[in-house]
């Protein structure tokens, strides 16, 4: 039976529920020669019950006893000698209510794992609220998902490490229990066998919450488990539209905008462009079935003809007849401007081909969904990706305090603890994995206080409410979607709010044109943000530099008046009495050299699209500027008898260039504010 692109194969999901519910019902019996677990303080009546059948039993006294653990050791501590030997790896059981034991680590260490990640975060750690993380862990390092996947890990450690040490959650500190979401072991064709097993695992494991995962494909599969048994999920990359089902993924959220806002965002290029003709080629995993039909009506709408929709049948891999299928499409319509839409490795592989075969280049307009600028550059040949934009969600918010002050801590991690980290670029989805904890623990940390109120003060770690917290009993309470829907989560991947699907509002877009001049002389960027106050301090140095001459003409050789009778009129005319014309020539330098520089840079950036820069409009006030100097020079060589006509057109050229200035540089700005405002468009584009 074929599938269509994009459909979950339901009877996965439905025999991973009925596992789970099956699992609820079941005690597993724990021989006297394994370890007994142990368990928070205070128990329910259930829990007693449970275990004082024979099995194990807790006296009061000893409930009482029991204290919470300290805050756990820093991430960088030696392994315990205790844990050098792994346990057989049997296949993770889901468990009752009423036990919890440690799930064996599989005895191969996955490939994207350190040593101290492999012993002391897969199995769950007693006395803490358990954060389950879920992503591909045996992704081989030389793929593309490989980075963000093991910087995904680090950040999730460094943010578990402040809510711990910031004591965001009141008398409770934060582990966690990674999990392997594609596993050799359970994978199958569909890829969805793995990822239900690990996320019953963790269910099993009484997680708090869950993070993960990458691939929409695979969070899929996974949110619909954690929602159906109440636990808070967050994503910091799936981006499919159908995970927007709050029917079925109640407590799932995601600090990524969906693909609805990246396309908003492409078709604000396509429009401004002025491009009517495209080619859409898109991963039906990445983009989905409503993703397709929302880029279909929103090219209907805004009167974009798409002259063909190619899928991209990848499966994991793209074969030779996909890259064919592409070729014949764009040689069967002629396109010239295309849209790509797929996950990173799929949308590199499908650029290079294309470009390969000549279908990338000058001629031709890419607009795509991932910045890969890391991959083009290292090719010997990235010069031929000319044309190519990239639409992605922005994570340079340098001046941003919240984005300062991740920024701040990520640099300060040792790599060879964290190894990865330090790295002053960020473009893995570093802030949107920070904001996915962060928000977590926010909300436990409310429900904590609001719940206890002023007892909070008071807080005993055997105290039975927080008993029940870190035992995974109240993760129906942690509404993450409806807590942040009415405020804002100032995160380092700037302000987060959730809309009634549970997606993040907006995001802050970065365009990337490869056109642009530097990249492609290897000329290094040293500062990516221009701040008004360096062009403030740029600017009064060209004016004081000008008025210098002035005020030494003025000092040295002072004007002296002459009169000037017209027929109905006296004026009087202030010149230096010695050479004027030196000081002209002086006082013009600076003027002259500033304009000079702006016609050679709107020269050199003229072939750039008008979207990202303004070399047309600076090129007409530049030129305004020499005509009109040139004749305030021409009039101010007039005879004493023509001294009102050289006046009055001194003072209309000079009102003349900064009034066309104002009119060329700003009137189709304020133009579009007022159009957008007319037709109720709000969003943003993005940034350059």
């Amino acid at each position: 039976m074929v599938k269509s692109a994009g459909q979950i194969p339901w009877i996965l999901v439905f025999l991973g529920l009925i596992l789970v519910i099956c699992a609820q019902s079941v005690t597993i019996t724990v021989s006297s020669s394994l370890r007994t677990p142990s368990f928070p303080g205070s128990l329910s009546k259930k829990h007693k019950n449970a275990f004082s059948n024979g099995h194990t039993s807790l006296s009061r006294s000893d409930h009482n006893k029991r204290q919470l653990q300290p805050v756990p050791a820093p991430l960088s501590s030696p392994i315990p000698a205790s844990s050098a030997i792994s346990p057989p790896y049997y296949a993770p059981l889901f468990y009752s209510d009423n036990a919890m034991p440690s799930i064996p680590r599989p005895p191969k260490k996955p490939s994207l794992l350190t040593d101290y990640e492999y012993h002391n975060h897969w199995d769950p750690q007693n006395n803490t609220l358990r954060l389950g993380v879920l992503l591909s862990l045996s992704t081989s390092p030389s793929d593309y998902e490989s980075t963000t996947i093991r910087k995904a890990i680090l950040v999730i450690r460094m943010a578990v490490n402040d809510v711990n040490i910031q004591k965001v959650i009141p008398g409770i500190n934060m582990s966690i229990v990674l999990r392997d979401s594609q596993d050799p072991y359970f994978s199958t064709a569909t890829r969805g066998a793995a990822a239900l097993t690990a996320a019953g695992s963790l269910i099993s494991a009484k997680v708090g919450g869950v993070i993960g995962d990458l691939a929409s494909d695979l969070t899929k599969y996974e949110a619909l488990m954690t929602s159906s048994v109440e636990i808070p999920q967050c994503s910091f990359a799936s981006t499919n539209t159908m995970l927007s089902n709050t029917n079925l993924f109640r407590y799932f959220y995601r600090t990524i905008p969906t693909t609805n806002v990246l396309l908003d965002a492409v078709f604000e290029v396509i429009k401004h462009i002025g491009w009517y003709r495209v080619l859409f080629i898109y991963d039906s995993e990445a983009l989905g079935w409503a993703g397709r039909e929302y880029f279909e009506q929103k090219a209907r709408n805004l009167g974009v003809t798409v002259l063909d929709y190619q899928p991209l049948n990848t499966g994991g891999v793209l074969e030779d007849s996909t890259y064919q299928a592409v070729k014949d499409s764009i040689k069967e319509n002629q396109s010239l401007i295309h849209v790509l839409i797929a996950t990173g490795p799929t949308q590199y592989n499908v650029l290079r081909e294309m470009k390969n075969a000549g279908f990338v280049g000058p001629r031709y307009g890419w607009v795509t969904a991932n910045d890969i600028s890391d991959q083009i550059r290292m090719e010997p040949d990235a010069s031929e990706y000319d044309g190519v934009i990239m639409v992605e969600n922005g994570w340079d918010l340098k001046g941003y305090e919240p984005y300062e002050n991740f920024l701040a801590v990520w640099m300060q991690l040792d790599p060879s603890d964290y190894p990865g980290a330090a790295d002053p670029v960020l473009g893995h989805s570093e802030a949107e994995v920070y904001s996915c904890v962060m928000m977590m623990a926010n909300v436990y940390g409310d429900f904590v206080r609001r719940t206890l109120g002023s007892a909070v003060n008071d807080l005993s770690p055997s105290s039975p409410f927080i008993c029940e917290v870190i035992s995974g009993n109240h993760t129906k309470d942690i509404d993450v979607p409806s807590y942040y829907q009415t405020r804002p989560y100032n995160g380092p991947s700037g302000p987060v709010t959730l809309d009634l699907n549970c997606d993040r509002k907006e995001g802050s877009l970065v365009v990337k044109n490869y056109r642009i001049y530097r990249i492609f002389n290897s000329v290094t960027v040293q500062s990516h943000v221009f701040k008004t106050r360096m062009l403030l301090s740029v600017v009064a140095m060209a004016v004081i530099l000008s008025i210098i001459p002035m005020v030494v003409e003025v000092i040295i050789d002072t004007p002296l008046p002459t009169n000037i009778n017209t027929r109905k009129y006296r004026w009087v005319s202030c010149k230096c009495a010695r050479a004027p014309l030196i000081w002209y020539i002086l006082s013009a330098i600076v003027p002259v050299l500033m304009v000079v520089f702006g016609a050679f840079l709107a020269f050199m950036t003229r072939n750039v699209a008008y979207l990202w820069n303004e070399a047309r409009q600076i090129a007409l006030v530049l030129y305004n500027v020499l005509i009109f100097t040139v004749i305030i020079i021409i009039a101010q060589a007039f005879p004493p008898d023509l001294y009102m006509v050289a006046f009055y057109m001194t003072i209309i050229c000079t009102y003349a260039t900064f009034l066309l200035a104002l009119l060329v540089l700003f009137v189709p700005k304020f133009w579009r504010i007022f159009q957008a405002n007319r037709n109720g468009n709000q969003q943003l584009t993005g940034r350059l």
